[in-house]
């Protein structure tokens, strides 16, 4: 180090460090993690640290081939073993130490505690104290090194503590204690109650019956979680070309009194996922606009993108438009195909990876839009 060159003091990120060495990073990307962090390190002088603190780097596929790659593994064993025997050759004088202490007085005992010299360096999935990261729609960064911009140095721990919690990690979980996966909507298997034709006999008659008053739409939940529960898409037992045909006559036969009675018409789509070919389609009632379709195609963009209802992805972002751009790196002419208004539910089938069709309405408030179709399927699936 040139002379008058303050010394890096790497302490406060010695556990991080050691976490990251455990992982099998790379150096370059624990020198990009300090560099982050306003720490600007020379790799010869972080190598250097990192065998002061014992820990050695060794190739995963040495070259046979290479005689530099042997020499260096030939090297870092030989300085390996050095450090092994000196540890050795210290605890022994330690032992005897403590034994002639022990003979001049044998009334006093003080327990000698040798802490281990090297972490235990265990395979990536494994590491002690590790934690998941967060299932979140935004695909977020897998590869962000444990040396983040944004993380605090933290306390240096106990080598052997975090060794000792790694292994009861590995003991079994009993049965009492073992987590429980949670059942979402998704999960659960619907099936169609009534036969084929029932739900074009509950449209006929409202068309019969155009002063009837229309049933009020049950306000889906706003918290994201509960969603996701409860009405964020649904997995049916089988889903064909005539599950679509009573699919719309249901929706069809519930929305028609609102457009009659009260002026709101609305656009009922059903298309399958893989083409986007529409099943079903219809204008339930008179006053639906072209702009009506363009909402229709924007509300199955963003299911069969992110393969989760609209109105999952209107709580998740907040309505925030702005937001919901610049989270998926889309300028605004790339946002406007996508629509995170409430109205577009996807519908997956038992046993089909995927989303295998879209249903969605279009006309009503965004909250209705959704609620409609939860409430339907609801009612005349089980």
């Amino acid at each position: 180090m040139p002379p008058g060159r303050p010394r890096l003091d790497l302490e406060p990120f010695k556990d991080e460090i050691i976490e990251a060495f455990n992982r099998r990073e790379t150096v370059e990307s624990m020198l990009k993690g300090l560099a982050a962090k306003g720490y600007e390190i020379n790799g010869k002088t972080f190598q250097r640290r990192l065998r002061e603190w014992g820990l050695y780097r060794y190739s995963k596929t040495p070259n046979k081939k290479n005689g530099r790659n042997s020499t260096a593994a030939t090297s870092a064993a030989a300085g390996q073993s050095s450090f092994s025997a000196r540890a050795s050759t210290s605890a022994a004088e330690e032992s005897t130490a403590q034994s002639a202490t022990q003979a001049r007085a044998p009334s006093v005992t003080t327990p000698v505690t040798i802490p281990p010299f090297l972490q235990p360096i265990t395979q990536h999935g494994d590491i002690p104290g590790s934690e998941d990261e967060d299932d979140d729609d935004d695909g977020g960064d897998s590869s962000a090194s444990i040396l983040s911009a944004d993380s605090s140095p933290k306390a240096p721990r106990n080598n052997s503590s975090i060794f000792n919690t790694y292994l009861e990690r590995l003991k079994p979980l009993s049965r009492s204690s073992a987590p429980r996966p949670h059942l979402h909507m998704s999960q659960r298997v619907w099936t169609r109650q009534h036969p084929a034709g029932f739900g074009l006999e509950m449209s006929l008659a409202a068309i019969r019956d155009p002063a009837a008053a229309p049933i009020p739409i049950p306000s889906p939940p706003r918290d994201v979680e509960v969603i996701q529960q409860e009405c964020d898409s649904f997995t049916f037992q089988s889903f064909t070309y005539e599950d679509a045909f009573e699919l719309g006559h249901l929706l069809h036969a519930r929305l028609l009194p609102f457009a009659l009675v009260n002026k709101k018409p609305t656009v009922i789509s059903i298309a399958l996922a893989n083409s986007q070919q529409v099943l079903f389609q219809t204008a339930v009632g008179s006053g639906s606009l072209p702009d009506n379709e363009t909402w229709v195609q924007r509300k199955r963009n963003a299911v069969l993108r992110w393969g989760c209802s609209t109105w999952l992805l209107h709580n998740k972002l907040g309505g925030d438009e702005q937001l919901f751009a610049s989270k998926f790196g889309m300028s605004t002419e790339q946002a406007g195909k996508y629509a995170i208004h409430g109205g577009g539910v996807p519908i997956r089938v038992q046993g089909v990876e995927g989303v295998l069709a879209v249903v969605v309405v279009s006309g009503l408030k965004q909250d209705e839009d959704h609620g409609v179709i939860v409430d339907v399927i609801k009612a005349h699936y089980q």
